[in-house]
Formats: structure tokens, sequence, C-alpha cells
């Protein structure tokens, strides 16, 4: 969410539902406009335009996201992300 600085999270069931998580808005940096997620599905990485910093997080029970770290100084032509 670029203008609430802000990530949501969805839950997808076994039978491909899904739904919204009002709970689970994790703060961002300013301007978020990418995100990805490890491998492991544990870790979950935004970049963000505004103040080109990359924010960290890690999983948590129900959707939810705990910031554990923030990247700063990314270079500003820096458009999006991924993870391995």
């Amino acid at each position: 969410n670029a203008k609430s600085n802000n990530l949501v999270t969805y839950y997808v069931n076994p039978s491909g539902a899904i739904y919204y998580l009002p709970w689970s808005a994790a703060a961002t940096g300013a301007g978020p406009n990418d995100v990805t997620v490890s491998d492991n599905n544990l870790f979950v990485y935004n970049i963000n335009s505004g103040d080109h910093s990359i924010t960290e997080f890690i999983r948590g029970d129900a959707g939810t996201l705990k910031p554990i770290g923030t990247v700063t100084s990314i270079p500003s032509f820096a458009a999006g992300i991924v993870a391995n």
C-alpha cells in the first residue's frame, strides 16, 4: 500500500479461497512498491521507492509480519526486489 506505507497479508486456504487479514498490516518505509518472499517462505522483503530502503520481515502466526531490519541507501534507480 504505497500511500499508507504498509503491507497487508492474505491467507489462501487449501481449496484456493483468498482471505484478507486486516489485523496484519505491517509498517514499511516510504512508498513500498515491490515485495518478495524467501524460498523457505519465512522471510518477506519489500523495497521502498520513497526513502530508497528495503524493509525485512519474518512471517509469524496468522499472517503477521514482524519487522526484523531495514537496509538503507538503496540506489534511487532500484525498481524491484528478488529473494533467493
